[in-house]
């Protein structure tokens, strides 16, 4: 059966280089950066989410390095049957405020950083997606926003990066306005595998839409 995997839990209380150096992924700060706050502030609770990254006025940015060894995906699979991949980021966002995010997803054959910062100067993505809300926007209840993998040829990528970036309406510059994203989750489908189920959390990854994108229509 396939495998949902979640590639980090955030923690109120803790910091980003915490963050940073626990699940192997980058913050990028513009204006007053990414804030790591309990749920419920600004936007309905859910007990699903105890805690999120919130969004400035300026886009700011969370990017993820995941090695596809951690998915269960190895070597073999991608160089001859690679599997439907599903990159879900949980958002959110308040009422208060409009405010937009977007969700870049990559295969690649090292595990470096993005250099770029700006997640509009992305042009070799495997996909992307895309959510805005408009002030006084209801519900602010948490959704997902998907891009799915699938019947790609990607021989030697070992990595996924995934980048998530947000900002809210540039009239409120006091604060965390902008989007909130919650949990990142990544599931694995295998050839002949059917109903998911819910896998543990992915181990720290060392140093060393709807979304469904076709790559073989860019071949």
């Amino acid at each position: 059966m396939p495998t949902v995997y979640e590639a980090y839990q955030i923690e109120h209380g803790k910091t980003q280089d915490y963050h940073e150096k626990k699940y192997n992924i980058r913050f990028l700060n513009y204006g007053h950066g990414v804030n790591i706050e309990k749920n419920g502030v600004g936007v309905e609770v859910d007990p699903n989410i105890p805690a999120c990254f919130a969004f400035s006025y300026e886009e700011c940015s969370v990017e993820s390095v995941i090695e596809l060894k951690t998915l269960g995906i190895d070597d073999s699979m991608m160089n001859h049957n690679p599997p439907k991949i599903e990159i879900t980021q949980i958002v959110n966002h308040r009422i208060d405020c409009s405010s937009s995010v977007r969700l870049v997803a990559q295969l690649s054959d090292n595990p470096r950083f993005y250099e770029t910062s700006k997640i509009t100067e992305f042009s070799d993505t495997n996909g992307m997606a895309q959510k805005s809300w408009t002030k006084g926007q209801r519900p602010c209840a948490w959704e997902k926003l998907t891009i799915t993998l699938h019947n790609y040829y990607a021989p030697g990528t070992r990595w996924l990066k995934v980048f998530v970036a947000g900002k809210g309406n540039e009239e409120r510059k006091d604060g965390h306005f902008g989007p909130k994203i919650g949990k990142l989750l990544v599931k694995v489908t295998k050839e002949g595998e059917t109903e998911p189920i819910i896998g543990q959390s992915m181990p720290r990854i060392p140093e060393s839409n709807s979304d469904i994108i076709d790559n073989n229509s860019n071949n």
